[in-house]
């Protein structure tokens, strides 16, 4: 279904914009060149697969991608895959040409590329200053030889040579340089960019899937001591609880104690807290579709 709902012309080209910008009806219509009535209503049907997030500015609504959605990884594959793809078109099939060589020429060693900065917008051949690509090594060696083919292929092409620590080192100190590099288009190492760009998401994604499995848990377990009132007492709200914190942190609405989790769960998600057993099991079952949609 989420497929379906993305490659529909205008909704994806909506997401495709909102994997790097965040935006309000007017400002996403006229970067996109569309009216803004059909995007509004492109937008309303992504919101409602909980693709796209809408969140409150002043009189306003912002929309952004949704990173935590359980399929976020196979969108975003699917409109990195693309990009590449017409990336590729455009700079006639140079960078999977390159990325070919390189596999071959360097072996094990080579992981990948990423072609970055002015590249992506420029038109080829004719506007075109430097093709400036990152080639990502798993250890750095002399790279004179391969540095001097690139330039054969292309005078053009602007090779930097680096290893996957060096790139992991320039993101986690935020250098100017390998934040521009992890904005480009990835050619034979999509995974490990991925994981680079998006891994605080994926580290988040990975908490809210365990902390509601832990409250899902605990209400199962409330089944088996159901006699047991004390038992009852001190697990079934630990479990409700942890449920509720898991789907404010889907939502990016964190909560600093439970009073403040069951304000905001009740603003979000207009439901009221289980009181009893059989009321939590059908949360959690509900609950559940949500975040594992």
């Amino acid at each position: 279904m989420l497929v379906k709902t993305i490659t529909k012309k205008l909704n994806y080209r909506i997401v495709d914009y909102l994997l790097d910008n965040i935006g309000i009806v007017t400002s996403i219509a006229k970067k996109l060149g569309s009216k803004k009535a059909n995007v509004s209503r492109a937008l309303r049907e992504l919101e409602a697969e909980d693709i796209v997030t809408k969140h409150e500015v002043g009189k306003s609504h912002s929309y952004g991608f949704n990173y935590l959605h359980p399929d976020a990884k196979g969108a975003i594959s699917f409109i990195l895959m693309n990009r590449a793809n017409e990336l590729n078109t455009r700079l006639n099939n140079l960078p999977k040409f390159i990325n070919a060589y390189l596999k071959l020429a360097l072996g094990e060693n080579y992981l990948g590329l990423v072609v970055f900065g002015s590249s992506l917008t420029q038109k080829y051949p004719d506007h075109y200053n430097d093709i400036d690509l990152f080639i990502i090594l798993n250890a750095r060696k002399k790279n004179g030889d391969i540095i001097n083919v690139l330039k054969s292929i292309n005078q053009k092409i602007s090779p930097l040579i680096g290893s996957k620590e060096e790139l992991k080192k320039g993101i986690i100190n935020e250098d100017s340089l390998y934040k521009n590099i992890i904005k480009g288009v990835p050619f034979g190492c999509w995974d490990l960019i991925f994981n680079l760009r998006y891994c605080p998401f994926l580290f988040m994604r990975k908490d809210i899937e365990e902390r509601f499995i832990i409250g899902y848990r605990e209400i199962q377990s409330c089944k088996k001591y159901q006699d047991d009132t004390s038992y009852i007492r001190n697990h079934l709200e630990k479990g409700i609880f942890d449920i509720i914190y898991a789907l404010l942190n889907y939502k990016q609405a964190p909560a600093r104690d439970d009073v403040e989790a069951t304000q905001l769960f009740r603003e979000i998600y207009k439901l009221r807290i289980p009181a009893t057993l059989k009321q939590a099991e059908l949360f959690s079952e509900r609950m559940g579709k949500v975040i594992f949609h």
